[in-house]
């Protein structure tokens, strides 16, 4: 071949190269497999390479477009990639704004816990004075909250009232019930007695009421005149099965300021059951054995009630309302008010409990 005629070939054949190089298709992503696994679906498989569900398919000749079975191999076409995301800006957590809130509302103090708190501040002298304690009243000291509703009904139906016949006179008292049989009753021995002549009055008649008209009668059965105490019990009746009654408190415990709640009824059958409210006011202790003999308070019932009892703010008796001339002439050599004058519940106690159920 001359040497004209192979210059000639030879350039058609770089031209034809050139022409085969323009015209091949860009170059495309190679396939890649996949082994499906337990819970893959054609859904998930192709989100995953950001591709459809029916490329899968059309490239593997599936039979069924809605399950391919785990361990099956699957061509994905391309190895389709899906676009990387650009990063967003990251914001501070959000600070939620509070909700308004309610005014706090008022925890209302029960009485008898602002009481106390109020006497522990309160203003006095304490006065001991040979063989009594007593309360300097600094100013008027604060009444005490009254007894509960429960408490004081419990009370009222504890407290009885007791006629005493004598001959062609008769007197009118009170007394406060502290057997559990509900017949045996803390009383005054002047209302059965002579505290002078030591007594009792004869002939008698007890009659305790009202109770279908005083028909219930009473015997005495233990007396204490230095004390002016005396118990009485109920006789036996058809259709009375006792009165509601009191526990006793332990009087050792009380001390000068406590609150005091006096119960008794007026002269005369007829009359009310009265209450009054006060403190203690006094205390007289026997030198010896430094025993608590005496209490006196500034509460004080009518004057015609000669006889009744106090008790504390949970209803327990803590004395009897006495006449007797060793704590009446004691507690008077103060100086001092002393509207009423009580028998501690421990005195009392040598009395009842030998003879109390």
């Amino acid at each position: 071949m001359p040497k004209e005629s192979r210059r000639v070939v030879a350039l058609l054949v770089l031209a034809l190269l050139i022409l085969a190089l323009v015209a091949l298709p860009t170059a495309q992503a190679a396939d890649c497999l996949y082994t499906v696994q337990p819970g893959d679906t054609l859904t998930s498989i192709a989100s995953r390479y950001c591709i459809s569900p029916n490329d899968i398919v059309v490239t593997n000749k599936l039979p069924d477009p809605n399950y391919v079975a785990p361990g099956t191999v699957l061509v994905i076409p391309n190895c389709g990639s899906c676009p990387v995301a650009a990063p967003t800006a990251t914001l501070p957590p959000s600070v939620p704004t509070p909700l308004p809130q309610p005014p706090p509302t008022a925890t209302p103090v029960p009485g008898d816990v602002a009481y106390t708190a109020y006497m522990a501040s309160w203003p006095r002298v304490e006065i001991p004075i040979n063989q009594y304690t007593l309360l300097g009243l600094l100013g008027n000291p604060p009444a005490p909250p009254p007894l509960s509703a429960e408490v004081s009904a419990m009370v009222d139906a504890a407290t009885v009232q007791i006629l005493v016949a004598s001959g062609s006179t008769t007197a009118t008292g009170s007394g406060v019930v502290i057997g559990t049989d509900g017949t045996t009753i803390l009383t005054s021995y002047s209302l059965v007695g002579d505290l002078a002549t030591g007594q009792l009055k004869s002939p008698v008649a007890i009659y305790v009421g009202p109770y279908l008209n005083y028909t219930l009668r009473a015997d005495v059965i233990a007396t204490d005149l230095a004390n002016d105490l005396a118990i009485i019990r109920v006789l036996p009746t058809p259709g009375f099965t006792g009165f509601a009654y009191l526990t006793v408190a332990n009087s050792a415990s009380a001390g000068l300021t406590d609150p005091t709640y006096l119960y008794g009824y007026g002269q005369g059958q007829a009359a009310a059951l009265n209450r009054a409210t006060g403190i203690l006011t006094g205390i007289f202790t026997v030198t010896a054995s430094g025993q608590v003999a005496g209490f006196a308070t500034n509460a004080a019932l009518p004057s015609a009630g000669t006889s009744g009892f106090a008790v504390n703010s949970e209803g327990q008796v803590i004395g009897a309302i006495s006449l007797a001339p060793q704590v009446t002439a004691a507690m008077s050599q103060s100086g001092l008010p002393m509207r009423t004058l009580l028998v501690p519940s421990n005195v009392a106690r040598t009395l009842f409990e030998p003879v109390t159920p």
